[in-house]
């Protein structure tokens, strides 16, 4: 059986957001002295083992992060991945940001039928796109384009974007034709867009 200090990680991992006490209380199944004792000890003992991760806290929230001490080191893959092309993964999670915003994590996770928070993290790393927090529910994230997004489209807001049916079916055509070897090229493509 895993220890309430391993069962907060694996929760704070696997979600990959802050969380509150009260949750992590409610999950868990223990009291709050129980739970607030057992991130205690998770911090300590990251501390200890002079690991990557740290435990970041508020008074109600908790998240997994990682060591204040890191952030040089980090800092330099930081740049290297910004720079990165963000890969068809990402424009699949841009798309769904674009047309469904705002959205959450755990929405595009649905649609996507897989774990997207290295996409979305990317994605927010390169300010494509940000974090707001949902009217309803403060926990829960919900994903917006950015302006600087919008501006790098040529639009001015996201009531220009092509209706999202055009696009389907002007990329539809287009891989049929590509299949075929007579593919129109990118100019073509994007008039019909």
């Amino acid at each position: 059986m895993f220890s309430l200090s391993a069962k907060i990680e694996g929760f704070l991992l696997q979600t990959g957001e802050p969380s509150s006490l009260t949750k992590l209380t409610r999950i868990c199944e223990s009291s709050p002295e129980e739970v607030k004792e057992a991130v205690v000890a998770l911090a300590a003992r990251y501390k200890e083992q002079e690991s990557g991760l740290a435990i970041l806290q508020t008074q109600d929230s908790v998240a997994l992060g990682t060591a204040p001490e890191l952030s040089a080191f980090l800092e330099t893959n930081l740049i290297e991945e910004r720079e990165k092309d963000i890969g068809r993964a990402g424009l699949e999670v841009l798309a769904l940001v674009l047309y469904r915003n705002p959205i959450s994590r755990s929405e595009i996770n649905t649609i996507r039928g897989v774990d997207s928070s290295h996409i979305i993290r990317h994605l927010t790393l390169r300010g494509l796109i940000e974090r707001n927090a949902d009217g309803s529910d403060k926990r829960q994230a919900r994903y917006v384009p950015t302006i600087e997004t919008l501006a790098h489209l040529g639009l001015k807001s996201l009531e220009e974007l092509p209706d999202c049916d055009t696009v389907v079916a002007a990329l539809v055509n287009y891989l049929e034709r590509s299949t075929r070897g007579d593919a129109q090229t990118e100019a073509e493509l994007d008039q019909k867009i």
